[in-house]
């Protein structure tokens, strides 16, 4: 594993709006309807006076902004989060998403919660999005344990309301172009610069091409294989309605992305193409007064096609191909291509086929709540369970095509029939949760308390052709018990006491449990309630938290406290003697660990949010982040050692940074509209690794920071 020597800057500048912005601590709370409180879990916590830090956006937000999937539609919406766009192919998945920076070098990624439950992120639908909300500091994370040294996405989807079934409709349509592409040099500028570095190489001039002579083609492989945009589309119904005893929200949607290919869709062609199909219902229910219920069924069902060529290498194959190799297409319609450039970017999307994917997935929630009055007021018990399972079919139409050239072929290729592969993968994963929990939220005069606390038990089995570092099993299990206490005095002071007992399997018995925590206040110097001698402070408001958190993922096996076998590459033995036979040996694939135990994350977080004229909200972190026991082989072991070097907890990262956001609302006679802005800024330093000694400073990954 190899880091590169540089700083990184996660500089965050959100765009200005008109009429919507991102809430972090504001005391303004447009974007999250019929809710007062902290989208976060286990407590109602207000935010008037909030302990930890977060920031959230709602879906109506999310929707101003097109985009083939909605994670790209957070760029620069939400203080401390950093969203990079992968390939933008379609379909081809989210946006890498970090909250404050990268904090440790070994599986740094965040936990996915939707509705509750944890998840892997899906694209989702603006539409049936309530609020997307990061929880970035202990105090928000601690109830988590080992999940939430990283950070969490916490995603609500919307719920009935009572009143007349409303049904809304959605049409949003937009085109996509790519932001930058390289512009080709000429044939005449290739062939020119490839003869100096040629003849530079020979120490004397010598024309490899000879100009006009041999600038035969002049192909610009990108305007040949792409078009200049493609179409992204969404369309969503909705009805949203209910009574005092039953309220319900139903959404049927699709979207669809185009690719930029120049290739058309059939039974043996396809441009990149992706489909998305949305069926969901969310009922709450009640009874007797004291039994509550909820209900979340959604499916998502998406097809995705492309051709039968790698994306990646036909990317790198527009930026390399020299432009006078060759034409894309010979007059009598086969296909050029050279032993050298055999790829002919213009057929890798027309000649060889396509690969369709169709995913399948399912998610059934169903939420008790039971008020327990009879007891004490205000006492209340709540049971859940989650199922939720996904699966993925692959079918491939393949091809192959002679490479031809004035009529020769130049490779051994040839030109074949169409084969059909129905089933040539097929994947699934399964994921079972269930959930208990007690809580209790009471006034008492000018105060008030609530606490509340959640056992988990996770089961999640994953298919093996998806999982190739399984190891023995691919089944994991998951408990936590999470709490949160939190205390307000008069709307003014408040303290918050939150905690877990994390466990998982992938470590040895005696090892796999751990405890976490967090301590965090807030201080209301100045609110309505206790205005500021200056008129123009309407709010002023101070927080701190610190604490610890957990991660029990990272690269590598499964189980580092087990014994893992596989065959030695070269080593081995002959037996026999005029035709002897090969036995290939079996050895340690790396010496097993049974004192591994899972990553910790302290977290200590400092916050200011205030209110000036009325009008501007300013929010302001600063963060401190220290993690310690990494998972890192330990490379520090001499070479003669004789074999791999076992992982131990000997990894530490340090993160820190600083988060800043301000909005502005005002009013021009009946137009309310709010500028926007935010700036997030992490940066990291690898303590300690276990390197091996580095030739250079700069080639050492200790004191440097973690390259993403």
């Amino acid at each position: 594993m190899k880091y590169i020597n540089n700083i990184r800057y996660g500089v965050l500048i959100g765009c200005i709006l008109l009429g919507l912005y991102a809430s972090a601590q504001n005391a303004n709370t447009l974007f999250i309807p019929d809710s007062t409180y902290v989208p976060a879990p286990l407590l109602n916590v207000p935010k008037t006076l909030p302990t930890s830090s977060y920031a959230s956006a709602s879906g109506e937000q999310l929707a101003k902004m097109p985009a083939s999937n909605f994670t790209n539609s957070l760029f620069g919406l939400l203080p401390g989060l950093t969203a990079l766009q992968g390939s933008g192919e379609p379909g081809a998945g989210n946006a890498y998403l970090t909250i404050r920076g990268l904090g440790s070098y070994n599986y740094p990624a965040m936990t996915y919660c939707i509705d509750g439950y944890q998840t892997d992120l899906m694209n989702l639908s603006p539409s049936e999005i309530e609020s997307v909300t990061i929880l970035k500091d202990a105090a928000a994370l601690a109830p988590f344990g080992m999940k939430g040294a990283h950070g969490i996405v916490w995603i609500t989807t919307k719920r009935g309301v009572e009143g007349k079934p409303v049904i809304s409709l959605e049409f949003q349509t937009g085109l996509q172009k790519p932001t930058v592409l390289s512009k080709p040099l000429s044939a005449t500028d290739y062939a020119q610069l490839y003869n100096e570095a040629y003849s530079n190489d020979l120490g004397a001039w010598n024309s490899y091409y000879k100009i006009p002579e041999d600038i035969k083609h002049n192909t610009n492989w990108y305007d040949k294989v792409l078009k200049s945009t493609a179409l992204i589309d969404r369309k969503d119904v909705t009805i949203r309605g209910g009574s005092p005893l039953a309220k319900y929200f139903v959404l049927l949607g699709h979207s669809r992305s185009d690719g930029l290919y120049r290739v058309g869709n059939d039974d043996s062609h396809s441009n990149a193409k992706y489909d998305q199909y949305i069926i969901k219902a969310n009922l709450d229910f009640s009874m007797l007064k004291f039994f509550e219920g909820r209900v979340n069924i959604s499916s998502h069902i998406e097809d995705r096609s492309n051709p039968n060529y790698d994306t990646t290498k036909l990317w790198n194959n527009l930026a390399s191909y020299p432009n006078l190799i060759y034409e894309p297409i010979n007059p009598n319609g086969s296909y050029p291509g050279t032993a050298t450039y055999s790829d002919n970017p213009y057929a890798s999307i027309r000649a060889l086929g396509l690969k369709t994917m169709h995913d399948r997935n399912l998610i059934i929630n169903f939420d008790l709540k039971e008020k327990l009055d009879f007891i004490t007021p205000d006492l209340y018990i709540k049971q859940g369970v989650s199922f939720s399972t996904w699966t993925r079919d692959t079918r491939i139409v393949s091809r192959n095509y002679s490479r031809i050239i004035d009529g020769v072929a130049q490779t051994t290729d040839r030109d074949s029939n169409y084969e059909v592969k129905d089933d040539y993968g097929t994947n699934q994963w399964n994921r079972l949760q269930f959930k208990l929990g007690l809580g209790y939220s009471h006034d008492f005069g000018d105060s008030r308390l609530n606490a509340a606390v959640d056992y988990l038990q996770y089961l999640y089995h994953i298919d093996a052709n998806l999982n190739g570092k399984a190891g023995l099993s691919n089944d994991y299990a998951f408990q936590n018990i999470g709490g949160r206490i939190y205390y307000n005095l008069r709307n003014r002071y408040a303290a918050e006491l939150g905690f877990a007992i994390s466990g998982s399997d992938n470590y040895k018995k005696g090892n796999r449990f751990g405890f976490y925590h967090a301590l965090s206040f807030a201080w209301n110097i100045f609110n309505e309630q206790h205005p500021a001698t200056n008129k123009n402070i309407n709010l002023l408001r101070l927080r701190a938290s610190v604490g610890t958190t957990g991660n029990d993922q990272y690269n590598g096996e499964r189980y580092l406290y087990q014994k893992y076998y596989s065959s030695i590459g070269g080593g081995g033995f002959a037996t026999g003697n005029d035709d002897p036979t090969w036995h290939t040996a079996i050895g340690l694939r790396s010496i097993p660990n049974a004192d591994i135990f899972a990553e910790k994350s302290y977290k200590y977080n400092l916050g200011i949010d205030a209110e000036f004229f009325k009008h501007l909200n300013v929010t302001l972190d600063a963060f401190l982040n220290k993690h310690e026991g990494i998972v890192t082989p330990d490379n520090s072991l001499s070479s003669v050692f004789g074999a791999t070097p076992p992982y131990r907890n000997i990894g530490k990262v340090t993160n820190k940074g600083f988060e800043i956001a301000a909005n502005y609302t005002s009013s021009i006679g009946r137009l309310t509209y709010t500028l926007g802005a935010n700036a997030s800024y992490a940066i990291n330093k690898i303590d300690a690794m276990a390197e091996y000694d580095a030739l250079t400073e700069a080639s050492a990954q200790i004191a440097n920071t973690i390259a993403n």
